[in-house]
């Protein structure tokens, strides 16, 4: 558990299968470059198979640039950062959407994909992270984009 910085969370990854369809697009969170943020999540160790699995995540990735970030843990005594993979979603991407909020909100509340509806990956994401970085301030956890979504969509 930890973050990364340079980097916020936002709505702007068209799903067309998982979170909804060709015809209703789902949208799901990718990372965007800002300034002064932080992104709170899960770093995982790969230990085995190390070319195997990021070659699964590669070709699962398919559209995102592949970044090497520093990831500061938290819930340790040691603060050094170490490196870990992720992947960004870039303008460039077919699927990357930049909505107003408002639009984002009614997108996710009425898409729906082979994994469920958008809103159930919409509470989900919100569920875990109270769940699971509790002693986090909101206001670092969340950013203005996940603040304004969280509160329109609850309403």
């Amino acid at each position: 558990m930890g973050y990364i910085r340079g980097y916020s969370r936002r709505f702007y990854q068209k799903s067309t299968y998982h979170r909804g369809t060709v015809e209703n697009p789902g949208l799901v969170l990718t990372l965007v470059e800002e300034d002064n943020s932080r992104t709170y999540g899960v770093a995982y160790r790969i230990q085995e198979n190390v070319s195997d699995v990021l070659k699964l995540l590669r070709e699962r990735e398919v559209g995102y640039e592949e970044v090497e970030l520093d990831f500061y843990p938290i819930r340790t005594d040691n603060t050094a950062s170490y490196k870990v993979k992720t992947f960004v979603a870039l303008p460039s991407n077919d699927m990357f959407c930049v909505q107003n909020d408002d639009e984002i909100a009614k997108q996710i509340v009425k898409a729906k994909g082979e994994c469920g509806s958008n809103l159930e990956y919409f509470e989900k994401f919100f569920e875990y992270l109270s769940e699971h970085f509790s002693e986090v301030p909101e206001s670092l956890l969340l950013n203005e984009h996940l603040n304004q979504l969280n509160t329109g969509i609850a309403t």
